[in-house]
């Protein structure tokens, strides 16, 4: 948050990783979530460049904390129609520890119903069971037809 909106430009510029994000979380010193600022705000901003990165920085932002479970995150991202939003730590305070987007959770979610789909797929029942635990038991003293004896 101490540094201004163009060497933040610079760093944007630097990778394609950079380039292809469009929510850039800040933090402070101790790495306590301070606020967010988007692609589009750093990039109007950079005309001006000994501006401090803090006057472009939006407060804290809806986010998602490591002890709740994904499905409240998704929810939370459902009713803001954010597709992006930071996680926090518990303590106090709040620490960015990532962020999680929907393109990343609907991936895993793919994922997941590819491996549930391989797990339930229908295997024929002779791959199951082999074949002489399903032929019919016989009482003792009854006599295997010929046409049995052959297949045995």
């Amino acid at each position: 948050i101490d540094t201004t909106v163009a060497l933040a430009s610079a760093v944007l510029a630097g990778t394609a990783r950079a380039q292809a994000q469009r929510l850039y979380p800040v933090v402070d010193a101790i790495g306590a979530l301070v606020g967010v600022a988007t692609r589009a705000d750093i990039v109007a901003a950079a005309a001006g460049a000994d501006r401090p990165l803090a006057t472009v920085v939006r407060g804290l932002p809806v986010r998602a904390r490591t002890d709740e479970p994904l499905r409240a995150a998704i929810h939370r991202m459902a009713e803001t129609g954010f597709t992006r939003l930071p996680v926090v730590d518990g303590s106090e305070p709040p620490r960015l520890v990532g962020l999680v987007t929907l393109k990343e959770v609907l991936k895993a979610r793919a994922r997941h119903l590819e491996e549930e789909q391989r797990r339930e797929r229908v295997l024929p029942l002779s791959v199951m069971i082999p074949f002489a635990r399903i032929r019919r038991r016989r009482p003792p003293g009854e006599q295997i037809p010929d046409q049995d004896r052959k297949a045995s």
